[in-house]
């Protein structure tokens, strides 16, 4: 299924061999999908790093802090980032200046918004650290950790104005690669010098400052050449807030699912459960970098077929975005279900094995997310922002619910089990709208081999966890060695369709 560029002013007209949506659309993936995999290698390096080094009470201490405050910080961009983009998309290519406009506007509303918001927590910190929580060593992490969401939320916004131009090598250095090895270099440099829990807190800090610089320095040289006097916003401030706020609130309830659930351990139990909970959560979050990488690329897209009224083409990279994202999150899911103890033991330690049930329950919640594909951005992005926004209030309420009735009895595998329940609903929710308001599907039976290979693996998983008890880390390195060669096997023996033939060819061309 070959599906051609659409020609619109600034892109390349498809007579002259371009490439197609779907071509287009792979590489960046996979450009993405590097990025994510390798920031998310260093974070987990670090934060193995932090809990051994610091012990499981500390790296409870710095979850609490950076999941509350990780939290906020999804709030606080008030969806512009999404706004850059939706408004952002119809004026990149006139090169007047009207696009640097949104851009400047959305970007120092935030960085008022985000100041004023760790101003008041910094004061607040006393309250939070020895009242909310009753945990006095909190405070100082507070008033340290704070001082990152300033910098967080702006990078949130200049990033997504560099993916209007469906290229993400700017936003993946600058929010991805830099952000990590800075992290990484400076909590190394401080841990020596201080020895203490701070030195992982600053780091955060100073990584983002970094990222921020980075997207404001391509961001530049992807517009300089527009000329900013010339023209004044084509849609203003309070126009682009009323479109994003209901995005921000969508986002911020949808990650309060995922994030709330450790904060409210934090405050029902030991510090000590957030941090095991924290690590097994970690693993869960694969599903994430993987849906971010295929999200991110998914939305200029969306935004631009959509002003287009191009539905047939909006489905097809719909269905084929979605097909991918589930190809790469199965050999994952299911070394998460078969090997989940060795996983803690060889990255974290011993003493956070006990997480094991908490990783799996929370990965077949997450694997129902990458089964849906990107409703979430196809809604926000075609003006339904509202009904995705209400149905994510609706879940979160249900989540807190569910949480402080399983947390006092059952612990962290109580979270993970209304965690998985409400993101699930949540999703399958999103793939009805998706279905029902704008008549797209990413399903047909294509969609059979890849259960045929999803079978044959857990097969093959099952024999060899069966037979096969070896060291840890050589159990975790066989399962994923198997998952991925037998899932990726049965794919190419049952034969691959055209499409993913194309997809795979632009993703080899990009690698070499």
């Amino acid at each position: 299924m070959k599906i051609e560029a659409s020609v619109a002013k600034g892109e390349v007209d498809p007579q002259v061999p371009p490439d197609s949506q779907i071509n287009q659309m792979a590489g960046e993936a996979t450009l993405t999908l590097g990025g994510k995999v390798f920031s998310t290698g260093l974070d987990f390096f670090r934060l193995a790093l932090i809990a051994r080094l610091l012990g499981v009470e500390a790296f409870g201490l710095f979850a609490i802090a950076w999941n509350f405050l990780r939290i906020i910080s999804i709030l606080l961009p008030l969806g512009m980032h999404n706004g850059v983009i939706h408004f952002g998309s119809r004026y990149w290519s006139e090169r007047d200046g009207r696009f640097n406009h949104i851009v400047k506007h959305s970007s120092n509303l935030i960085l008022i918004v985000s100041l004023l918001t760790s101003t008041a927590i910094f004061l607040l910190a006393p309250w939070l650290g020895e009242t909310v929580f009753q945990k006095p060593d909190l405070v100082p992490i507070f008033r340290w950790f704070v001082w990152m969401l300033p910098f967080m939320a702006v990078l949130r916004v200049v990033s997504a104005a560099t993916r209007v131009s469906k290229k993400m090598r700017y936003s993946v250095l600058a929010t991805d690669v830099i952000p990590s090895l800075v992290n990484l270099l400076v909590f190394l440099l401080l841990y020596f010098l201080s020895e203490n829990i701070l030195s992982a807190v600053i780091a955060y800090v100073v990584a983002f400052a970094a990222g921020l610089s980075v997207a404001v320095y391509y961001l530049y040289k992807l517009t300089r050449i527009q000329n900013i006097a010339a023209e004044t916003s084509p849609v203003s401030a309070k126009t682009v807030l009323i479109y994003s706020l209901p995005t921000a609130f969508a986002g911020f309830f949808g990650i309060l699912m995922s994030r709330v659930d450790r904060v409210l351990i934090g405050y029902f139990r030991p510090a000590a459960d957030v941090g095991i909970y924290q690590a097994a959560s970690q693993f869960a979050i694969v599903f994430a970098i993987i849906l971010f990488a295929f999200n991110t690329v998914l939305t200029p897209f969306i935004a631009h077929l959509y002003h287009k009224k191009n539905m047939t083409e909006m489905e097809a990279i719909f269905q084929v975005n979605t097909k991918w994202g589930i190809y790469v999150s199965i050999p994952v899911f299911l070394t998460l279900v078969f090997v989940p103890q060795a996983l803690l033991q060889v990255v974290f330690g011993s003493i956070f094995v006990v997480g094991a049930s908490a990783l799996v329950i929370l990965a077949i919640g997450q694997m129902v997310n990458a089964s849906t594909g990107a409703v979430g951005v196809i809604l926000t992005m075609t003006g339904r922002q509202k009904r995705w926004f209400a149905a994510s209030v609706i879940m979160f309420v249900f989540n807190v619910l569910l949480n402080v009735l399983l947390i006092p009895n059952y612990g962290f595998v109580g979270a993970a089990i209304a965690t998985t329940i409400t993101v699930s609903v949540l999703y399958l929710y999103g793939l009805l709208a998706v279905r029902y308001s704008l008549r797209i599907w990413p399903y047909d039976r294509r969609y059979v081999k890849g259960l045929v290979a999803a079978g044959m693996t857990t097969l093959v998983l099952a024999a060899w966890n069966y037979w096969i008890d070896w060291l840890p880390v050589l159990m975790v390195t066989g399962t994923a060695v198997f998952a991925v060669t037998v899932f990726a096997g049965t794919l190419l023996l049952l034969g691959l369709d055209e499409e993913d033939r194309e997809f795979l060819h632009t993703l080899r061309s990009r690698i070499g």
